[in-house]
């Protein structure tokens, strides 16, 4: 889901759509000429790979994720949760993915791993 940035108003517009299996719903809308707050729920199921043995492992994604994006340079004290993008769309799609690969790139153990109390990892 793209949307033109210089036509996003003041007022906030409930979205709610869905990115291959991950729903996502919540509100957008200009907070300023140059800012758009960008606040939704990320849920889903999220195939992982467990740190300690490798295999594939799902994880329930239920995640609340709250952003500013601006069209140009953004130069405030703030810069965490600002998006800067190139262009003028705001692609939706590109932001979910890219939260979907920061979630992965945490630590995640399988079932049997968490159950496992030895400290250090297998070798085979």
């Amino acid at each position: 889901m793209k949307i033109n940035f210089a036509k996003i108003s003041f007022d906030k517009k409930d979205f709610d759509f869905t990115h291959n299996q991950f729903k996502i719903k919540g509100t957008f809308g200009k907070i300023s000429k140059y800012l758009v707050k960008f606040e939704s729920n990320l849920t889903g199921i999220l195939e992982t790979n467990c740190i300690r043995c490798g295999e594939t492992t799902p994880i329930n994604i239920d995640e609340n994720i709250s952003l500013l994006i601006t069209n140009g340079i953004y130069d405030k004290e703030d810069k965490l949760q600002v998006v800067e993008i190139d262009g003028d769309f705001i692609d939706f799609d590109k932001l979910i993915k890219d939260e979907l690969i920061s979630i992965e790139s945490g630590y995640f153990h399988c079932d049997s791993c968490k159950q496992d109390k030895n400290i250090f990892e297998k070798e085979y």
